[in-house]
């Protein structure tokens, strides 16, 4: 892979170099010009996987327009160098990682699966471990896409995978997702002991206790209870407590996340 030092140089500075040959600049200026364009590509970098810019950006006239008025003297790389220099960040910074995860004694994982707009199928695995200083840490193992069918047995042999790749299957002693059938056998599948996330848990008991029939004494529908927001507002706490055995606060949360248009 081409290393950022190796991308095309730019006409100013291989007229520095040239000028140094030549004996008419120091040594010194030139590598403090080289050590200043290092140090702006390093920034660069943090700016397009920080702010999620495209590479793109530093052919943009008011990008360019505005680098130039903060430093003139700094050469912007062409969008397939800096496209190379992401890559290198990213290839040092899983190896950084896995130098920690090489401490951690045990951790769990965390896996999801979700399907884009596109209906792409995507899976994320997350590894979270306790530091030798006794801090909570999170690394994003991977997020990829998934051509295969979403099967129990297709998103384990993923996971797996994921797993060997960062040198964890021995240390993993849990996994979380949510309550989806193949997202629990799959860590079944592992050995693993599966935990369902609790905010999914939640989340489906109060929709599958908001959408039964038998509601009070009636058998009405959660679109009948709320059919007149305005009204069910003008209650105080201990009304709604009696109807609803929930609080106001409760029960406004319980509003947006069925329907936001009641808020």
């Amino acid at each position: 892979m081409m290393t950022t030092l190796q991308r095309e140089l730019p006409l100013q500075l291989l007229l520095l170099l040239l000028l140094s040959l030549l004996g008419l600049l120091s040594k010194e200026v030139l590598f403090i010009f080289i050590g200043r364009q290092r140090e702006l590509d390093e920034l660069l970098v943090n700016v397009v996987v920080k702010d999620l810019q495209p590479f793109t950006i530093v052919e943009d006239v008011g990008f360019r327009a505005f680098v130039n008025k903060l430093d003139p003297t700094y050469v912007l790389p062409s969008h397939k160098a800096l496209k190379t220099m992401v890559a290198e960040r990213f290839i040092k910074t899983k190896e950084k990682a896995k130098e920690e995860l090489k401490k951690a004694e045990f951790v769990s994982l965390t896996a999801d699966m979700w399907s884009s707009i596109n209906m792409d199928g995507y899976l994320g695995l997350t590894c979270h471990y306790i530091t030798p200083e006794a801090k909570m840490a999170t690394v994003l193992l991977g997020v990829q896409r998934f051509h295969q069918t979403h099967t129990a047995q297709h998103i384990m042999e993923a996971e797996k995978l994921l797993m060997a790749e960062w040198g964890i299957a021995s240390k993993v002693q849990c996994m979380v997702t949510d309550n989806a059938a193949n997202m629990s056998l799959s860590t079944y599948l592992l050995g693993l002991r599966h935990i369902p996330c609790f905010a999914h848990s939640l989340n489906l008991i109060v929709k599958k206790s908001l959408d039964q029939e038998d509601i009070g004494n009636g058998h009405v529908r959660r679109e009948r209870v709320f059919h007149d927001y305005n009204d069910f507002l003008a209650h105080d706490d201990d009304w709604l407590i009696s109807r609803f055995r929930f609080p106001r606060s409760i029960l406004l949360e319980l509003c947006a996340e069925l329907s936001p248009a009641w808020v």
